[in-house]
């Protein structure tokens, strides 16, 4: 069993599988409504806002496992098109404190396909670049949206080809908000990899989206130490 723990003074292990993780994230207008019943947390803001300490949250937790070596991350922020990505960053180097808000770059209606074919894009540039390595190697591309895609059977047709690729996982978030119909929860569903039990969650607030993520790059095949605090 690993040991859960965080032990500061314990060296890193060294490198011995490649993962990386795509934050593909939803940058749409419905991301800057407000968010309620964060008060406890310090939030107060946007969606958007919970979103880009979710994040933050995410890579400060991998930065602090002794397998951080083995992680690598890169950012994807969309709406009706690609607005922003930042290419695939060991954790160990990533910038923590950048704003990982995915309004930040422009706001439009959502289309997630546009999302997801980069997030393709970057997944099969990190294998070849990787493809003389020894060392296993994965992808899991964590999607967040909250709403409805005005393509829907154009992503479904992207999300299949990226998932045609058996070192890639696609796992999906519905970032809902309270008392609103859940518009597009259904093809988040739909899309993800099987099973959807495991692979999909709707969200209302960032510790659970950030829980999500970290449970989805953790897999089953190797669990990293990682500290709760």
């Amino acid at each position: 069993m690993e040991d859960p723990g965080f032990e500061g003074d314990r060296p890193d292990e060294a490198r011995d599988w490649n993962q990386l993780g795509v934050l593909v994230l939803d940058g749409s207008i419905s991301m800057t409504w407000e968010i309620e019943g964060l008060e406890h947390m310090g939030i107060t803001g946007s969606k958007a806002a919970a979103v880009n300490l979710a994040v933050k949250g995410l890579f400060n937790r991998f930065f602090a496992s002794r397998k951080r070596k083995n992680f690598d991350f890169a950012v994807v922020k969309f709406h009706d098109y690609v607005s922003e990505e930042i290419q695939p960053t060991r954790v160990i180097e990533i910038d923590r404190f950048a704003n990982y808000d995915p309004t930040s770059a422009g706001t439009g209606e959502t289309f997630i396909g546009s999302g997801l074919e980069k997030a393709h894009d970057i997944c099969e540039q990190y294998f070849a670049d990787h493809a003389n390595s020894n060392l296993p190697t994965e992808a899991v591309v964590l999607l967040m949206s909250d709403g409805q895609c005005l393509q829907e059977e154009r992503t479904k047709e992207i999300a299949n080809r990226l998932k045609a690729n058996r070192q890639i996982k696609l796992v999906t978030a519905f970032f809902a908000t309270k008392n609103k119909p859940h518009e597009g929860e259904a093809l988040l569903r739909t899309i993800c990899s099987p099973p959807s039990d495991r692979n999909f969650t709707i969200a209302y607030d960032p510790d659970t989206l950030r829980e999500f993520w970290i449970e989805s790059m953790q897999g089953e095949r190797v669990k990293p130490s990682i500290s709760k605090e």
